[in-house]
């Protein structure tokens, strides 16, 4: 078996406590054997500190990954705390063993249980650990460890539940009592899911490393009054998950796992991988289809190194996954384009017969409201084809004819160049991106047929389809999840923290005419509600205008 050899300074820091540098025989000090009182208290996970400012978490690492099958995700890695400093609990009726060692020599030991404040040594223990005036290093552990001759072992197997204290001090008459702050002898990771979609429940993941091997064995070895590792094979561990529902004004999921993982300190998490091997997410995508997560290397100034009594939390994003428009004109998915410049979400997927569709990431700069004079154009009013009832809007597609066609209208206007009669046309056909667009990209107003199929892409991506039956009549409200709408505000290249796109909510204009200069605008309400309704208007004020495409 291989073994390391090391101090773990950051991980078990080794305390010293004691009352002054005075020589131990300096006369003013009783040079007679001292009977010793020990006090302990348990140290909880999470003691951490950094910056002052962000006490509660401190990234290790951040990845973005295509686990395929129709399924993106995002990985972070923190040392988490849930509190800034070190907090400590009492003890009750728990048995510990001590002992005291000079220059790695075994000077007295004693076991018994410790209830708060009292020390009540075990029938066949010593009474009282009664000690020669000098400097011991003095060590206290559970019965998770193992006494080997003078040394003291822990199998990974019994890491959960061990603790250890260890501490150096000077012994002399009026100095007897022994305090020990008792830690965790393991490390912990937990890993949350945070969801963008439906989980079903039963979804169940396998941790193993990548290297079987790795530390096992904690050894603390007296001589040196430091600890060793012993190399063995780190068993896979399996976690579950019980699902997660996106409701009310959510926009994502959080799936807690069922246990924590447990290693021995020392275990490098970039060595860690997740796989997936049941449950479902989005639009009925078997999560054990999806690749291998790797945890990568985090940043050096951090360390990859799993440290005694540290609790490691890591979280992955999952995201159903859609393709999106370029400026040059191509769609795809973002991990294959990492340097192009996205304009649009597809909508529908461009075929060698027909053409796609996207939606432009961002609302127009200006909004159809009263400052424009378009209440009563004179001509140009009416489509060329309307749609009588709501239950028909679905039909309508031609939000770029209505916009760019002269004949989309009964007078023959050209209306996506008519800014003073047709603001809201032209500001849908003049939208500007922000960077230089492919000639095959003509922006137009969309149609209520076309609004309709963008959310019912997205919707059924995430696993919450939308029931459009259950629109009867104008001002009917029919229900979404919030889901949706997070590919437009989702974050991309990582570490950037750049919007891909602005959230959808308010009224939004259409072109889609139920009657002669009638006009469909979609009113979208997030959060509480989660509503969708379509309202007629002679024309719609005060809307917002997303732009819309065919590639």
């Amino acid at each position: 078996m291989k073994k390391t050899i090391f101090i773990l300074i950051a991980g078990l820091t080794i305390g010293f406590s004691s009352c002054g540098n005075e020589p131990v025989d300096n006369p003013k000090h009783d040079n007679k054997s001292v009977g010793l009182n020990f006090d302990i208290v348990e140290e909880e996970f999470d003691s951490i500190d950094w910056n002052k400012t962000r006490t509660l978490s401190k990234p290790v690492s951040h990845e973005y990954v295509d686990l395929g099958n129709g399924i993106e995700g995002e990985v972070q890695i923190f040392e988490a705390g849930s509190h800034p400093k070190p907090r400590t609990r009492a003890i009750v009726n728990k048995h510990y063993s001590i002992r005291a060692y000079q220059g790695g020599v075994l000077k007295g030991s004693m076991k018994g249980t410790f209830n708060g404040s009292t020390f009540t040594p075990d029938a066949s223990s010593a009474t009282k650990m009664i000690l020669e005036p000098g400097t011991y290093d003095f060590v206290c552990y559970n019965d998770k460890f193992q006494e080997v001759g003078n040394n003291l072992e822990l199998n990974v197997n019994d890491a959960k539940d061990a603790f250890f204290g260890q501490t150096s001090q000077s012994i002399y008459g009026t100095q007897s009592k022994v305090a020990f702050q008792m830690r965790h002898a393991c490390s912990r990771l937990s890993i949350q899911l945070q969801t963008y979609g439906k989980l079903l429940p039963g979804a169940t993941a396998s941790i193993y490393p990548v290297n079987s091997n790795g530390p096992t064995k904690l050894v603390y070895v007296a001589s040196t009054n430091s600890f060793s590792q012993t190399s063995g094979t780190i068993s896979p561990s399996t976690i579950s998950y019980s699902g997660a529902e996106i409701t009310g004004s959510n926009m994502q999921g959080w799936a807690t796992p069922d246990k924590y993982i447990y290693y021995t300190p020392g275990v490098d998490i970039s060595n860690l991988r997740m796989k997936f091997t049941s449950g479902t997410f989005g639009d009925g995508r078997n999560l054990s289809d999806a690749k291998p997560i790797g945890f990568k290397s985090g940043d050096p100034s951090y360390g990859n190194i799993m440290g005694l009594n540290k609790n490691y939390q890591m979280t992955i994003l999952l995201w159903a996954k859609l393709k999106y428009l370029f400026s040059d004109g191509t769609s795809g998915y973002l991990t294959d384009n990492p340097t192009k410049s996205r304009i649009g979400l597809v909508i529908r997927d461009k075929t060698a017969s027909s053409k796609g569709l996207a939606m432009a990431l961002q609302n127009t700069t200006k909004y159809n409201n009263n400052e424009y004079p378009d209440q009563n154009p004179p001509g140009g009013k009416y489509n060329s084809t309307t749609y009588s009832t709501v239950a028909s809007l679905v039909n309508d597609m031609d939000g770029e004819k209505w916009t760019w066609e002269p004949s989309g209208n009964t007078d023959g206007i050209f209306r996506a160049n008519d800014q003073t009669n047709f603001n809201i046309y032209y500001e849908a056909a003049h939208y500007n991106p922000g960077v230089p667009v492919a000639s095959n990209i003509r922006w137009f107003l969309p149609s209520a047929g076309q609004w309709i199929e963008a959310y019912t892409v997205m919707s059924k991506q995430c696993g919450y389809p939308i029931d459009w039956s259950g629109i009867t009549n104008w001002g009917t409200r029919i229900t979404f999840s919030m889901a949706i709408h997070q590919y437009f505000t989702r974050y991309f290249p990582i570490n950037t923290y750049n919007a891909i796109g602005r959230m959808i909510f308010g009224n939004y204009a259409t072109s889609t005419q139920y009657a002669p200069g009638i006009y469909a605008t979609l009113e979208i309400e997030p959060y509480d509600r989660n509503r969708l309704t379509f309202k007629s208007y002679y024309w719609p004020a005060y809307a917002a205008i997303r732009p819309f495409t065919h590639f």
